[in-house]
């Protein structure tokens, strides 16, 4: 079984360190590439870039983040998955990581990738959802947004990071647990994008990660309603 790394800053410090197992030449000794799984704009992005410039001071290698983005990042996660286990690809990402091989075999399918492919080293962050909606959208509660929601169910648009992901699920969760209500799910191929959706109204919130939604919020475009 290939085993790949799952990406954080003490993961490269230990490799620059050690070195991988059984590697003829010092570790690194050429670029070190960080794969997102999602488009610009969104949690992996606004995290990796920032990781990528300080990671280059420790390793005196460049480290290059490369966008791979598709079906909820199950695409760039497969890519790692299936990567030479050499220590110069590695992996930025969220919980969905663990959620889409779990959605595969909930529908009968064959995983594209599986969590023992990969080695988790660290974690970065773990941050809480928060529920943003347009600023031009009258719900200043939850309590309000659901309310509207069993008045006209079906009508109110949520987006997302891409269909089973991280942002997807709990938006889920919280109808299920408000009694079923419906809302119709707008998919988009990252945070960024999702985000982008409810600037511009096409979606009326989303839930978001808080680095991606705060200058939004301080901008006054979205409100939160929850964490």
């Amino acid at each position: 079984m290939v085993r790949s790394l799952a990406v954080a800053i003490l993961a490269i410090v230990a490799l620059a360190v050690t070195g991988p197992a059984g590697a003829d030449e010092p570790f690194p000794s050429r670029p070190i590439t960080i794969v997102n799984p999602f488009p610009p704009g969104g949690l992996a992005d606004l995290t990796g870039r920032p990781l990528a410039a300080a990671l280059e001071k420790i390793v005196k290698q460049a480290v290059v983040v490369n966008n791979k983005g598709g079906a909820a990042g199950a695409v760039g996660m497969q890519s790692v998955a299936v990567a030479k286990p050499d220590g110069y690809t590695i992996l930025i990402t969220v919980p969905a990581i663990s959620m889409l091989p779990e959605v595969d075999r909930l529908f009968g399918r064959t995983p594209t990738f599986t969590r023992d492919q990969f080695v988790p080293v660290a974690l970065i962050n773990a941050d809480p959802t928060i529920i943003v909606v347009n600023a031009e959208q009258p719900w200043k509660s939850v309590k309000d947004l659901l309310d509207d929601a069993r008045k006209r169910p079906g009508e109110i648009i949520f987006s997302s990071s891409g269909i089973y992901g991280a942002s997807h699920v709990p938006m889920e969760w919280l109808l299920q647990a408000a009694g079923n209500l419906k809302m119709r799910h707008l998919p988009t191929a990252g945070g960024g994008p999702a985000m982008t959706a409810v600037l511009g109204n096409h979606a009326q919130l989303w839930c978001s990660p808080p680095g991606v939604a705060s200058p939004h919020i301080k901008s006054g475009k979205v409100r939160p309603l929850a964490a």
